[in-house]
């Protein structure tokens, strides 16, 4: 339980009991969760979308739920998505490609 309690921990903004530690180990283990990890999640923002979409117009659903994904991954993979774009189209060779997408800012 340890294991997928601190999965959500690193791959969510939910709230989980603190005291859970990282190590490899336990990112490795917690592996087999993410597809758990992201039925919950896409579960979620799935019900945004239906509840929004009966009271508002489409795109307004649309941005309602991608909003609640953004808030409750804390945009982990449109940073990942934002730092590839970074690289890719910064035309350069590969080497300063991957210098680019691993710089954190």
């Amino acid at each position: 339980m340890k294991t997928f309690l601190f999965i959500l921990q690193f791959m969510t903004r939910l709230p989980v009991p603190a005291g859970i530690e990282f190590t490899q180990e336990r990112l490795v283990r917690g592996m087999m969760f993410l597809p758990v990890l992201g039925m919950i999640v896409g579960g979620l923002v799935a019900g945004v979308y239906v509840i929004a979409s009966s009271i508002v117009p489409p795109v307004a659903a649309v941005f309602l739920s991608l909003s609640a994904w953004v808030l409750l991954t804390g945009g982990l993979h449109l940073d990942g998505l934002a730092d590839t774009c970074d690289g890719v189209f910064s035309l350069r060779p590969r080497e300063r490609v991957l210098e680019i997408m691993k710089d954190p800012r």
